[in-house]
């Protein structure tokens, strides 16, 4: 389930969503008013996705692929949200599950996913086309993909079941990837914002053994540092921030399976 923000509100869209036959795809879509610590509903997506990509640039929201109502079965068909209802855009150059998305500028990103790992992509709104860019050299998977200091930094995941710590940062104007610090703890299914100066990750999930986390790190001045643990342990958690606040949204409180969450905290100093 990814967040994103536009002027100060929180949408969250999609998702796997637990009930008495097991967990199932969600068509849902909600919106926080953080001042008024109140969810809304919105117009729901043309179809249930779990494991898509989302990001705003201009107001709008984009959704981007993921997996539909049936499985784990990547797709490539992606949406706009316009304040008003949804609309299609141009399809993916192929079918991806588990990647992350952000924006620069007009610029929408999708990096990552499955079943490529590696590969980078750039829409351009105006024109209803995507660009194949530089791909990573790290293929990842449930990762997460944040805007931080004009640039976009792709944070751990996991590829063929081996967590990852390692990080990558793709400067636009150069069109390069480059070495980042590496996290403290290797993590997937993680969420992770920005607040001011400080890059911070947290929860997700690992395999060996198989559990959930609590902890949090934060990135200032170039060096990972502890930072205040989640109240309960969440995989599949996104994390937003509006002003100089930050706020953890649902999730999942067992590695590898559906147990949802159904609070939204706010995440201290």
């Amino acid at each position: 389930m990814p967040a994103v923000v536009v002027d100060d509100l929180i949408y969250v869209v999609g998702g796997l969503v637990s009930g008495p036959q097991g967990y199932a795809a969600t068509d849902g879509v909600e919106r926080y008013r953080p001042e008024e610590d109140r969810w809304e509903p919105l117009p729901v997506l043309p179809t249930p996705r779990h494991h898509t990509m989302a990001a705003a640039a201009d107001g709008l929201i984009y959704v981007l692929g993921g997996y539909g109502p049936d499985g784990f079965n990547a797709v490539a068909g992606s949406w706009v949200y316009d304040q008003t209802s949804w609309s299609e855009i141009v399809d993916l150059p192929e079918a991806v599950g588990a990647g992350a998305a952000a924006a620069i500028d007009a610029t929408v990103y999708l990096v990552g996913g499955v079943p490529d790992g590696t590969s980078a992509l750039g829409y351009d709104p105006a024109a209803n086309t995507w660009t194949s860019l530089v791909p990573m050299s790290q293929p990842r998977e449930h990762f997460a993909l944040v805007v931080y200091e004009g640039e976009l930094w792709a944070l751990g995941g996991r590829w063929n079941g081996v967590m990852l710590d390692s990080v990558e940062i793709f400067n636009p104007g150069a069109g390069t990837w480059r070495e980042g610090p590496s996290m403290m703890d290797a993590r997937s299914g993680f969420g992770a914002a920005v607040v001011g100066d400080a890059l911070t990750v947290g929860g997700g999930e690992v395999f060996d053994p198989t559990r959930t986390l609590t902890e949090v790190e934060r990135l200032v001045d170039g060096v990972w540092m502890p930072g205040p643990v989640l109240p309960v342990p969440l995989h599949g958690v996104p994390m937003a921030a509006v002003g100089n606040n930050l706020y953890v949204i649902g999730g999942s409180e067992e590695a590898g399976d559906v147990v949802n969450s159904p609070y939204t905290w706010l995440l201290g100093g």
